[in-house]
């Protein structure tokens, strides 16, 4: 009986653990605590935290646009490819 126990107790700590690390990674999207001590783009600040996703997003966004960019497309072909006149109506709405 005891040793059944076991297993589903290791299976809890190993769901819990799992469900706390993404937790920790995407959630919260603003810093939450107080601010006294906190450096820019590190989560962790005196009292408080920030996802590691959220905090990073500029310097994952910059490196992602450098590496599609300079790895994956040719920016000279795809700007070839695109007709201006559809461009121009599919901006149009959103621009004022």
């Amino acid at each position: 009986s005891a040793y059944l126990l076991i297993p589903c107790v290791a299976a809890f700590v190993g769901w819990f653990t799992n469900y706390l690390a993404v937790q920790m990674i995407f959630y919260p999207i603003q810093y939450k605590g107080l601010s006294l001590w906190r450096k820019q783009e590190v989560p962790l600040g005196l009292i408080g935290w920030q996802g590691i996703v959220p905090c990073k997003t500029k310097t994952m966004s910059q490196t992602m646009v450098h590496m599609v960019t300079t790895q994956l497309l040719n920016v000279e072909k795809v700007f070839r490819r695109l007709d201006p006149n559809v461009v121009a109506d599919t901006l149009a709405p959103e621009v004022p």
